[in-house]
């Protein structure tokens, strides 16, 4: 059985039965990946949690990939949590305005207020590259 990466996802290919021209693309495993691309848009600043470890957050400006009804291409900004070496590096080299890519995962975090459960969603970096102007 051959296996492929296509972007951020396994799969498994199967043949179907009795003709060996066709196959068939099934996910190995459910994934939580996103894949960001985008300017820095505030210096990150290190800082460390009460047990040591390193971490900081980055704001990136992503260009949404469609124009408004006014033909203008508009920009989200994206708060990523970043851990650990890779937190240290991000606050030591980057600069605003730094185009990177931020390859992660999405972790949600309940919490309770006046009653009433909330999610809260954040942007873990996993693997950062900077990107050439």
């Amino acid at each position: 059985m051959a296996h492929f990466f296509y972007p951020f996802h396994f799969f498994k290919m199967i043949k179907k039965a009795g003709d060996r021209n066709e196959c068939i693309l099934i996910p190995e495993e459910k994934m939580n990946v996103f894949c960001l691309v985008g300017k820095i848009e505030e210096l990150p600043s290190l800082k460390e949690t009460v047990n040591g470890i390193k971490t900081c957050n980055v704001v990136l400006k992503v260009e949404r990939s469609f124009a408004n009804a006014n033909g203008v291409y508009e920009f989200d900004t994206i708060q990523i949590e970043v851990w650990r070496g890779l937190a240290e590096t991000l606050c030591n080299v980057s600069k605003v305005d730094d185009w990177i890519s931020v390859k992660g995962r999405i972790m949600s975090r309940k919490y309770e207020k006046d009653g009433h459960v909330y999610n809260n969603y954040a942007f873990i970096a996993e693997k950062i590259s900077f990107l050439h102007n």
